[in-house]
């Protein structure tokens, strides 16, 4: 059995696999990687790529957070859009990453609540707003991997970047409870009390940018989940 199509590639270096033998024994001619490797039959798909369930979505989430290589090298990709097929939505994983981004921010919302910064009754403002930013910046970040992949020659167009984006998600609950912690630091003052004497004098927009780029670091376990996934799935076949 040989590789049957033009947009067959090697999933390490990208060589074009058309006719090539998928026998355990044949390597790939550019890198030595093994072909069967490349077999997009080996791309079972996750979890929740079979059925919407709450099981589905706790496996699927433990294994992209504590196994990512092996979660994303299973990723079942969506068309390229030069296979000229049918165009395939990613609502299914748009709602996984909407699961994460709304407990995100409704951990968000129950600590602050219970703090007493927020009220009870409002529960679902700061949910929202916590959630929302979540997901504007999950997008801004597939914008990004698009044009960087372009640039490096690597094929992901818009709506596999979005799928890798999308299970990186689980990321995002990591990043709440490192956010939430220096939110409720500045509230308390702890955050005040804590900063050397020379920043008490800074200005409010230099100690704010400061607490941004403090709040920035807490999001790299989002951002390596989405480095590691497009690592796994650039030559990557549907």
């Amino acid at each position: 059995m040989a590789f049957p199509s033009d947009h067959s590639r090697c999933e390490k270096c990208g060589y074009p696999l058309r006719g090539l033998s998928l026998e355990s024994t044949q390597i790939c001619p550019e890198c030595g990687h093994e072909l069967q490797a490349s077999d997009p039959a080996h791309r079972v798909g996750l979890p929740w790529q079979h059925r919407i369930t709450p099981g589905s979505f706790i496996a699927t989430f433990s294994m992209v957070a504590f196994h990512p290589g092996k979660a994303f090298v299973q990723l079942r990709l969506p068309p390229l859009p030069e296979e000229k097929r049918a165009p395939q939505g990613n609502t299914r994983d748009e709602i996984f990453l909407l699961t994460c981004v709304l407990f995100t921010g409704l951990m968000w919302s129950v600590v602050h609540a219970w703090r007493g910064y927020v009220a009870w009754a409002g529960l679902w403002r700061p949910t929202v707003v916590v959630a929302s930013i979540a997901y504007l910046l999950t997008y801004i970040e597939v914008v990004g991997v698009v044009y960087f992949s372009w640039r490096q020659g690597w094929r992901v167009p818009f709506a596999r970047a979005e799928r890798v984006a999308c299970y990186a998600g689980v990321g995002w609950l990591p990043a709440g409870a490192v956010g939430i912690g220096l939110s409720l630091a500045r509230l308390s003052g702890t955050l005040d009390r804590l900063w050397p004497d020379v920043w008490k004098n800074w200005t409010l927009p230099l100690s704010t940018g400061l607490l941004l780029l403090l709040a920035g670091a807490s999001i790299m376990l989002f951002e390596t989940l989405v480095w590691l996934g497009i690592r796994k799935t650039r030559f990557g076949n549907a």
